[in-house]
């Protein structure tokens, strides 16, 4: 159960990232390329800080496999546009991490192997579901799909 619950706070972070910055933007929807780009950071993060046996990609992949995706003409305003968007995410990621961590801890008796395993393992299922997300909102805006 308290594992079902870090993984909720987990999503209902990175959905208050999201949310800020669809505010800024004006556009009302969930951005799965905004919470793709959050758990990419927070694998990242969490292996520097906490738990350096984590294998996390670089924040450059996680763009460049954004970049594959997404439907726009000019890869480097594409690639420009992702960094910056990781960049204002940065902060709240490691705002919730460094607060929720040491309860994570506590739920694994203090075993930071154990921690750290369950957040790797939620956090490459949330980057994987994300990433499927955004290429499904990319095929499905203004562009039939081939089959």
């Amino acid at each position: 159960m308290f594992q079902r619950l870090s993984k909720t706070l987990f999503t209902l972070i990175l959905l208050c990232i999201s949310n800020e910055m669809l505010m800024a933007e004006t556009n009302a929807e969930e951005n799965p390329a905004d919470l793709y780009l959050g758990s990419c950071y927070a694998v990242q993060y969490l292996k520097l800080q906490y738990c350096p046996s984590m294998n996390a990609l670089k924040m450059s992949s996680c763009v460049n496999n954004l970049t594959k995706v997404a439907r726009k003409n000019n890869e480097e305003d594409k690639q420009l546009g992702f960094k910056n968007r990781a960049k204002l995410i940065m902060p709240h990621i490691i705002q919730g991490i460094d607060q929720s961590f040491s309860k994570h801890l506590a739920k694994f008796k203090g075993n930071r192997l154990r921690t750290c395993n369950d957040y790797e393992k939620d956090m490459n299922q949330s980057m994987k579901k994300f990433l499927e997300e955004f290429k499904a909102s990319q095929n499905d805006e203004n562009f039939p799909q081939n089959e």
